[in-house]
């Protein structure tokens, strides 16, 4: 296979095909570098002394707060996949109909959303979610003893208590940031196994994970050039932002930089934007391709 071939086939794809543009922004949307960036500004800001903090942490009301808060966050995360998983519905179907001669129109795409979305958010919550708990246990070991410390009202924390939050943190990442990648790939592959084959939900799945063992040879390739390219375009864009904010004497976020230099970060968060969508859909042009082109060609000629 001709990994070349697919790329150039899936840029004429993205620029010749308009409809395409609005389902990936839907499948490329997330939270941006400036939402994580002003949440780190807040969490460092407020409040402004451990007192404070330990004040807040030990009035009645917390347990509510925290339990709100919670909630809401819960709520946000599952409507963030479903929106990005029926984005991706919509992309693998049209793709699809562009490649047998079909026109990609709108109104495909949301036929696809209704009958794939949600088949394609459970495929994604039920990979991602080990992923989400495995991280989430790796750093409770750090975050513990510094909640103990905040409302014990104590400055300091044991050095071997430290120690072993940041060892877990370390070796959790050794473990779900791999794992992470790992299951993306078994996820691009189950999503077309899904929509292109007509498979349930467990046997996308579980055709996804056997695919990239039986095919290791041609996927991770195949992946880890999809990956170069995300990283090239996105780092440099990171980087900038970063600069700018340290030039703003303060984290890059709209409501802290000062108003010179809220309008480039602007431009840079708006930019991130686009540059999202526009690998959401050549990724997932280029997924659907290799996946026609390896597995169902294969299929095809068996069956003659």
């Amino acid at each position: 296979m001709d990994d070349r071939a697919v790329f150039s086939r899936a840029w004429r794809i993205v620029s010749g095909h308009r409809s395409l543009w609005l389902f990936g922004f839907i499948a490329g949307f997330g939270p941006p570098m400036a939402l994580f960036q002003f949440s780190g500004n807040a969490f460092i800001a407020f409040p402004r002394s451990p007192e404070e903090l330990r004040g807040l942490l030990l009035h009645p009301s917390f347990p509510w707060v925290w339990a709100g808060i919670s909630l809401l966050a819960l709520f946000t995360l599952v409507m963030w996949l479903l929106i990005n998983a029926s984005g991706h519905a919509a992309l693998i179907v049209l793709v699809n109909r562009a490649e047998e001669g079909a026109a990609p129109t709108l109104s495909a795409g949301w036929e696809a959303i209704r009958r794939y979305g949600w088949r394609i958010f459970l495929i994604h919550g039920l990979l991602r979610l080990p992923i989400f708990l495995l991280a989430g246990a790796s750093v409770l070991p750090l975050i513990v003893p510094i909640g103990q410390a905040l409302v014990e009202g104590r400055s300091t924390i044991p050095g071997p208590q430290i120690d072993l939050g940041l060892f877990c943190c370390c070796l959790g990442a050794t473990i779900w940031i791999p794992a992470l990648i790992l299951f993306s790939w078994i996820e691009a592959l189950a999503d077309r196994a899904c929509i292109l084959n007509h498979r349930s939900i467990r046997a996308s799945i579980a055709y996804g994970w056997n695919a990239l063992q039986r095919h290791s040879g041609q996927v991770i390739p195949f992946a880890l050039m999809l990956f170069g390219i995300g990283l090239g375009v996105m780092a440099p864009l990171y980087i900038l932002q970063g600069i700018t904010g340290y030039q703003a004497g303060q984290a890059p976020d709209l409501v802290s930089a000062p108003g010179g230099r809220r309008l480039p970060l602007m431009g840079l968060y708006i930019a991130e934007l686009a540059i999202n969508t526009g690998t959401a859909m050549f990724f997932s042009s280029c997924w659907t391709l290799f996946y026609r082109q390896l597995f169902m060609a294969a299929s095809d000629h068996a069956s003659q």
